[in-house]
């Protein structure tokens, strides 16, 4: 809980610290400029949401509509918050890359983690 919250505290920082670069960057034609803030924006993304920033898309990292619901949720905006989580779960959803190979391989991860976890009755 307390890394959590960190990460969090840490997310609002970055949004503080970079949200007018962040957007100058993103509403700029400078495609430089943009890949390097989709870094920090995965990151801040990621803290405040507690999620891997990673299975974003760029999609979504670069829509200022987003970053203007991150700046609402970071003051206090619990609407602003929860659209935000919606729209990454659709996002990350939506850009799901199912490979059956690899799907049947991370469940029998899971289902020999969970055999060899040998659960008893309490």
């Amino acid at each position: 809980m307390a890394e959590a919250i960190l990460r969090f505290d840490d997310a609002i920082q970055d949004v503080i610290d970079n949200y007018d670069d962040w957007l100058a960057a993103l509403n700029s034609d400078s495609i430089e400029e943009q890949a390097l803030v989709i870094d920090e924006l995965r990151d801040a993304y990621a803290d405040l949401l507690d999620l891997d920033g990673s299975s974003l898309s760029k999609d979504f990292l670069t829509n200022t509509d987003n970053l203007e619901l991150m700046k609402a949720a970071i003051d206090g905006d619990t609407e602003a918050y929860e659209q935000l989580l919606d729209l990454a779960g659709e996002d990350i959803i939506a850009h799901l890359s199912l490979d059956k190979a690899q799907f049947e391989n991370d469940l029998n991860v899971v289902q020999n983690s969970l055999d060899a976890m040998n659960f008893q009755d309490l």
